[in-house]
């Protein structure tokens, strides 16, 4: 019996499906033992496996290996290598993904944006944190409430009450242009 490409696949995406991580691993480490050739969906399906099981030393050799064998990386492949990342606060790594998305011309998305800024959060880096904000507005991705708490989150963490007050205002700003209702209403019911 053959191992194809398709069977590889349909397998990998069950174990990531089933949080089995080891077994997609072992999956894959079978494909090239075999000689089958690897694709971008194999790669991201065994690494959203491994961002699922916060393994993100194995996400990192298998993003590596990708490149090394030149499997093309995509958006989703970038996702889950940097949620890897992020999931065990590893924010240079998760950082130096990110430069590497944008070195490969790779659009950057919410999701991309809220898996760095969470993981600069969690490591306290709350400078990266607003440079990732401000560079959201530069690349015309729309920050949402996640990205607010989460540069929120980190400027509070250190005692930045100044920027933390700021954020507020710029995340009623943003509310108040999503919807026509204001975040705060001045308006009162008259009692009778």
């Amino acid at each position: 019996l053959e191992l194809n490409k398709l069977a590889l696949n349909a397998a990998v995406s069950a174990c990531n499906k089933g949080d089995e991580w080891e077994k997609a691993v072992q999956l894959l480490s079978v494909t090239m033992h075999n000689e089958v050739e690897l694709d971008t969906i194999t790669i991201n399906a065994v690494l959203g496996a491994c961002e699922k099981g916060r393994e993100w030393e194995k996400a990192i050799r298998l993003f590596n290996l990708a490149a090394q064998i030149k499997v093309e990386t995509s958006a989703i492949t970038f996702n889950s290598a940097i949620s890897a990342c992020e999931m065990c606060c590893e924010w240079e790594k998760a950082l130096e993904l990110f430069s590497v998305m944008g070195q490969q011309e790779i659009e950057a998305n919410i999701l991309h944006f809220n898996a760095v800024i969470s993981a600069c959060e969690t490591g306290k880096e709350w400078e990266k944190c607003l440079q990732l904000l401000s560079r959201m507005s530069i690349c015309k991705v729309e920050s949402d409430m996640i990205t607010f708490n989460d540069v929120i989150n980190a400027c509070e963490r250190v005692g930045e009450c100044e920027k933390t007050v700021q954020l507020l205002g710029s995340m009623a700003m943003a509310q108040s242009k999503a919807s026509p209702e204001p975040l705060f209403s001045s308006h009162r019911s008259a009692h009778v």
